[in-house]
C-alpha cells in the first residue's frame, strides 16, 4: 500500500490542531489524561519522517522561515552561558520546536481543502468555547480567569482565549472583505468571540481586535466596492463591542474602567511589583540584569529565567536579551514585509501579515505564543499564506 504523504501530513495537522484545542478541557475534567500533552510530539515525529518521503509541496515564505530559524538558532546558542537548568531548557525549546515545525508543515504541505476543514472546525470550536465559558461563569461560578471554555478551567487560560479569538475575528473580517465568507458568518464569528472574551473577562481582546481592524483598513486597497463593506464592517464590529460591553457591565462592572481610562489601566496593571505589561523592559533591566548593558544585550541564556515572568516579552528579553527580542520581532513582521512586496495579494497573505503585526502586541499583553495548546494553533494561522479559501470547492 502506497501512503499519500501530503494527505497524511494534512490529517496529522488536523488532529494536532483539534487535540490542542480541546486537551486543556479534557485535562480539567480528569487529570489522568495528562499523557495527551505528549501526543503532539509523537505526531510531529511521524510527520517529520513523512516529510522526508514527501519532497513536493507548496513554496514556503523563505524570509519567514529563515527569520524563525535564526531566532531558534540564537536561543540554542545562548546555551553556552545559560544556567544549565536542563529541564527548563528542554521545556522552552520543546515549544519553540513544536511551533516552528507546525509553521513549516503548514506552509509546505497544507492544501486548500484541509484549510477549509481546519478553519471550519475551529469556528465550531469557538461556538463551543463561548457556550462553555458562559456556563463556567454563570453556572459553575468560576473566577473569570478560569472561564476559558475548551482551553480549560483549572488554570489561567486568558492568553489562549484572547489570541485565538483575535485570530478568528481578524480572519472573519478579512474573509468578508474578500468575499470568501458571507457577512452573517463573519458577524457570527466576531460576535461569539466577543461574547466569549466577555465571559472570560479578556478585555485586551477588544483593544487588539480594534487595532487589527484599523490595520486592515489601512492596508486594504481602496475601491468603490470596498467602501460599503468597510462601513458594514465598522457597524458590525461596533455592535459586537456593544454586546460585549453589556455582558461585561453585568458580570464585571468594577473592571470596565480599565478599558476606558489610561490612568485606571495603569492602576490595574500595577497591582503588584512584577514585570507587568507596561514596565517589562525597565523592570528586567534593573532587577535581573542590574543595569548591565552587556547582559541585557545577550540575555541570561535559554532556560534560565523565563519561568519568573508572566508574558512572553519578559520571558524572551530575560533569557535572550535585546538580540533575541529583536530576532523575535523580526520573525513576526517577516510575513508583513513579504506581503508589502507582493504584486498579487491574497486574503490569506493579508491575514497572516495582519496577524503577525498583532502578535507583536500579543507578546506584551499575553503569555503567547510559546505555550501549551495555543502555540501550535497560532503558528498554523501564521503559516496559511500559501493556500486559498475556494468557495466553489466542496470539502
Amino acid at each position: 500500500m502506497v501512503i499519500d504523504g501530503r494527505k497524511t501530513i494534512n490529517i496529522i495537522l488536523f488532529v494536532i490542531i483539534l487535540l490542542n484545542a480541546v486537551q486543556e478541557f479534557l485535562y480539567s475534567v480528569n487529570n489522568a489524561v495528562a499523557p495527551l500533552f505528549y501526543v503532539t510530539d509523537i505526531l510531529l515525529i511521524v510527520a517529520f519522517f513523512l516529510m522526508l518521503m514527501t519532497p513536493k509541496g507548496n513554496e514556503v515564505n523563505k524570509l519567514q522561515v529563515k527569520a524563525w530559524v535564526l531566532f531558534l538558532g540564537y536561543a540554542i546558542f545562548t546555551f553556552i552561558w545559560c544556567s544549565k537548568n536542563y529541564y527548563d531548557i528542554l521545556f522552552r525549546l520543546r515549544y519553540f520546536i513544536q511551533c516552528l515545525f507546525v509553521l513549516w508543515l503548514t506552509q509546505r504541505y497544507l492544501t486548500d481543502k484541509w484549510l477549509k476543514v481546519i478553519v471550519n472546525t475551529l469556528c465550531g470550536i469557538q461556538l463551543i468555547n463561548m457556550l462553555l465559558a458562559a456556563y463556567q461563569n454563570q453556572v459553575m461560578g468560576l473566577f473569570a480567569d478560569y472561564c476559558n471554555g475548551l482551553f480549560g478551567y483549572i488554570g489561567f487560560g486568558s492568553s489562549s482565549v484572547g489570541v485565538f479569538s483575535v485570530a478568528l475575528s481578524v480572519l472573519a473580517v478579512i474573509y468578508y472583505l474578500y468575499g470568501n465568507w458571507s457577512p452573517w458568518r463573519s458577524i457570527f464569528i466576531v460576535g461569539i468571540s466577543a461574547a466569549y472574551c466577555a465571559f472570560a473577562e479578556v478585555k485586551a481582546y477588544y483593544v487588539v481586535l480594534l487595532a487589527g481592524v484599523v490595520l486592515v483598513f489601512i492596508l486594504q486597497k481602496r475601491s468603490n466596492s470596498s467602501v460599503a463593506k468597510n462601513l458594514i464592517t465598522i457597524i458590525a464590529v461596533g455592535l459586537m463591542f456593544y454586546l460585549a460591553y453589556v455582558i461585561l457591565s453585568i458580570i464585571f462592572p468594577n473592571n470596565l474602567a480599565a478599558l476606558f481610562s489610561v490612568n485606571d489601566y495603569i492602576r490595574y496593571d500595577s497591582r503588584s511589583t512584577y514585570a507587568g505589561r507596561l514596565n517589562t523592559i525597565p523592570f528586567i533591566f534593573s532587577n535581573e540584569f542590574m543595569g548591565n548593558y552587556v547582559k541585557s544585550f545577550v540575555g541570561s541564556g535559554i532556560g534560565t529565567s523565563a519561568s519568573n515572568y508572566i508574558y512572553e516579552l519578559g520571558k524572551t528579553f530575560s533569557e535572550l536579551g535585546f538580540i533575541g527580542l529583536g530576532l523575535l520581532v523580526f520573525a513576526f513582521i517577516s510575513p508583513f514585509i513579504t506581503y508589502m512586496t507582493e504584486k498579487k495579494k491574497t486574503a490569506e497573505q493579508f491575514f497572516v501579515a495582519t496577524l503577525s503585526i498583532l502578535m507583536i502586541v500579543g507578546i506584551d499583553i499575553w503569555n503567547v505564543p510559546f505555550v501549551r495548546s495555543i502555540g501550535v494553533i497560532i503558528f498554523f494561522f501564521l503559516g496559511i499564506a500559501n493556500v486559498r479559501w475556494r468557495s466553489e470547492e466542496d470539502v
